[in-house]
Order: structure tokens, then sequence, then C-alpha cells
């Protein structure tokens, strides 16, 4: 949980001095949204609405100083896993990755991860995620090696956990990072990871956008493959 402290540390350090030599002046265009833009496959770990809920006021108060921003609806919140684009789910030979995916995720164990937090970076705010142990990293990392087995594909390792709150679609005031500098460090509770969701999607993980094709469960009680509404 160090490095993982240590990643968020430096993503912060990064990311507000980027904002800050633009607070109030640096326009954002953000990622389109929708079944238009419903071109990636990728796995993610819905954050729970209990969660979700803790976080509710904090992103309240964060709101009155950047309305214009996209703030995520609260079932959208999620953590990315890994990102498996360039990965072809097709016919007989996608039938049997997607069984092979659900054997990989069935070798990781549940795991626990807390939200720590409130980070940054040039485009978003996000909640920090420290997981409990290795597993997400492992489950990563083998993730990244499947794909690079069937689609030939050099994947970008993941190494920050976090699940994103606001994409900035306007300026970022001083007032409001401010105010995300007194979310900082604040407990906003944790979960247990038991399975993550193969899904068709946008850069939102919107309502409108995403297509649930498999639930991957962790461990031994894995749920198996479930078509999930568009």
């Amino acid at each position: 949980m160090l490095r993982d402290r240590l990643l968020h540390r430096l993503a912060w350090e990064a990311g507000r001095a980027r904002l800050r030599a633009g607070a109030g002046r640096t326009a954002f265009v953000p990622p389109p949204s929708g079944p238009a833009a419903a071109l990636h496959l990728t796995t993610v770990a819905r954050l729970p609405a209990e969660v979700v809920a803790t976080l509710a006021p904090a992103l309240a108060r964060l709101r009155a100083d950047g309305p214009g921003h996209h703030w995520y609806p609260p079932g959208t919140v999620h953590l990315t896993v890994q990102n498996l684009d360039g990965l072809d789910l097709d016919g007989d030979a996608g039938a049997a990755r997607l069984a092979e995916l659900l054997a990989l995720a069935g070798s990781h164990p549940p795991f626990q991860a807390a939200v720590r937090g409130l980070g940054v970076s040039a485009s978003t705010v996000f909640a920090q995620v420290l997981p409990g142990d290795a597993t997400l990293r492992a489950l990563r990392a083998d993730l990244r090696g499947f794909l690079e087995r069937h689609a030939l594909a050099r994947p970008r390792p993941r190494s920050l956990a976090h699940a994103n709150v606001v994409r900035f679609a306007g300026p970022v005031t001083a007032a409001f990072l401010a105010e995300l500098a007194r979310q900082r460090r604040r407990d906003f509770g944790g979960w247990t990871v038991t399975e993550v969701e193969l899904v068709r999607t946008d850069r939102y993980l919107s309502h409108e956008g995403t297509t649930v094709l498999a639930r991957l469960g962790l461990g031994p009680t894995g749920t198996g493959p479930g078509r999930g509404p568009s």
C-alpha cells in the first residue's frame, strides 16, 4: 500500500501543478460519450453504492466551484482494471478467449480496496483507490499478458488505482483546487472486489454507451459470462 500512496502523491503534485499554471484559463474538451463512442473493450470494477454515497458530500462542495464539468453519475464510478482494446471476441475463437478470461480471473482471489482521498490529473478528479494487497497488480499483469498473446498488442501498464469522478469540461478555478486540496486525504470507505466486468464502453462507462459482455468472478466462485444491459 505504501507504493500506491506514493504513486497517488506523485500524481497529485503533477496534476495540481499543471492545473494551477492555467487556473481559470485553460479550457478542456471532454471525450464524446454514448453508443457511437463505445469503442473500448475493457475490464472494470464498479465502486459500490455505499462508497459512492460517502463521496457525494465532498463532490457537492467541489461542484459548487465547477458546475459545468462532467460529473460521473453514481452507477458509473469505476476502477479500470485493464484495457483490452484489440481483442476479438467473435465466433468460436472469441468464445474460447472468453473462457480463458473467466479462468484467468478465477485464478485471482477477491481483494480489499479502500478509497482514501481525492486526487487530480490534468483532465480529471479521481477517487484514490488503495488496494489491500498485490492482487490487483497481479491481475493486471496477467490481463496484459493475455492481450499480448491474443491480440498482438502491447497494452500500457496501469499502475495507479483510481476511479474518475469528474472530467473537466471548462476552466478549473483556484477555488476548485483549494476545495480539492481539503479532500486530499479523507477516508471514504472501502469494499471487497469480488468480480470485474468485461465491457464495451465509452470513456465514461455511461449507461447509454456501455454493454456488459461478461462478469468475471474472482476466486473459485466466479459468476461466469452474462449479457448485461446496454
